[in-house]
C-alpha cells in the first residue's frame, strides 16, 4: 500500500538529491526553530540529532512553499515512504550512509515519525522509574512549540557521532553510543547523508512551485531525465494561482 510524504525545497537541492542519490539529514542546530533539542537537566542536545523534514499532508501548504522553495519557484517532492529504508549492521548501526567509516549513526525511535506540538517544547528524558529510557530519548527532534503546527511536519531522524576509538567495553556498541551522547562527547558532524536505493523515485511526483516558470519546469524535467530516467517521476505544476510579478 502506497504511503506518500512530501518535502518542499529548492531546485538546486532537488538537483543534489538526484545527482548524489542521498537524503540529507541536517543537524538540529541548523534548523529554523532554535528551541529544538532542549532537554530538561541535560540542556541542549541538538548537536547529536539529525533530521529531514517532510509532511504527510497532500494539500499544498502556502507557508511551506514560501519558506523553503526559493520565492515559490522550487518544488514539492512526493515519494512513497515505503521506498525509503535503512540497512543495519549486526551491531544495529546504520550501514547505508555516506562517510560510514567516520560517522556512527543509530536509529533513535522510528526512522520516520510525526512531530508533536506542545505549549512547552522541552523534552524530559526521565521515565516513571526516574531513569533515562529509550522511549524518552526518542522524543529528541520530535517536539516543537505549538506555534509551528502550521507545518504539519513529519521527519526522518537519526542520532550520530564520530566513530570513537574506545567505546565502553562492557556495553554494546549501541548502548555505549547513547551513553556518550548523554555525557556530552564532542562532535563535528553537521549532517548525515543516507544513501538511497534505485527504487526511491519509483512513482514519485515532483510538483513545481506556484511561481515556477517554463524555464524552471524544463530544468527539472532535464534533471529527471539525466539522473533518474527509468523511475517514472511525474512532474506537475502547482494548482495555486500566485501573482508571479511579486517574485
Amino acid at each position: 500500500m502506497q504511503n506518500y510524504i512530501y518535502h518542499y525545497t529548492s531546485i538546486p537541492t532537488l538537483k543534489l538529491i538526484l545527482e548524489n542519490k542521498t537524503l540529507r539529514l541536517n543537524r538540529l542546530t541548523n534548523v529554523d526553530d532554535m528551541e529544538e533539542g532542549i532537554v530538561d537537566v541535560f540542556g541542549n542536545m541538538s548537536e547529536y540529532v539529525f533530521v529531514s523534514s517532510w509532511t504527510r499532508d497532500r494539500d499544498e501548504n502556502i507557508s511551506l512553499w514560501n519558506m523553503y522553495t526559493g520565492n515559490m519557484k522550487g518544488v514539492r517532492i512526493g515519494i512513497d515512504l515505503n521506498n525509503v529504508s535503512l540497512n543495519k549492521s549486526n551491531d544495529n548501526d546504520i550501514l547505508n550512509i555516506k562517510d560510514y567509516s567516520r560517522i556512527l549513526a543509530f536509529q533513535i525511535g522510528n526512522f520516520f515519525s510525526d512531530v508533536e506540538y506542545r505549549d512547552i517544547p522541552s523534552v524530559n528524558l526521565f521515565n516513571e522509574n526516574f531513569s533515562i529510557g529509550r522511549k524518552e530519548i526518542a522524543q529528541l527532534g520530535l517536539i516543537k512549540r505549538r506555534n509551528w503546527s502550521f507545518q504539519k511536519e513529519a521527519r526522518f531522524i537519526l542520532a550520530g557521532l564520530p566513530r570513537y576509538e574506545n567505546p565502553i567495553d562492557f556495553m554494546s556498541l549501541e548502548t555505549s553510543f547513547f551513553e556518550n551522547i548523554l555525557h556530552g562527547v564532542e562532535t563535528d558532524i553537521n549532517y548525515i547523508d543516507v544513501e538511497l536505493r534505485e527504487h526511491f523515485w519509483n512513482n514519485a511526483e515532483i510538483m513545481m512551485g506556484p511561481a515556477a516558470g517554463e524555464h524552471d519546469i524544463e530544468s527539472v524535467n532535464e534533471l529527471v531525465e539525466k539522473h533518474s530516467p527509468n523511475s517514472q517521476i511525474n512532474v506537475v505544476k502547482s494548482d495555486l494561482k500566485i501573482r508571479t510579478d511579486r517574485y
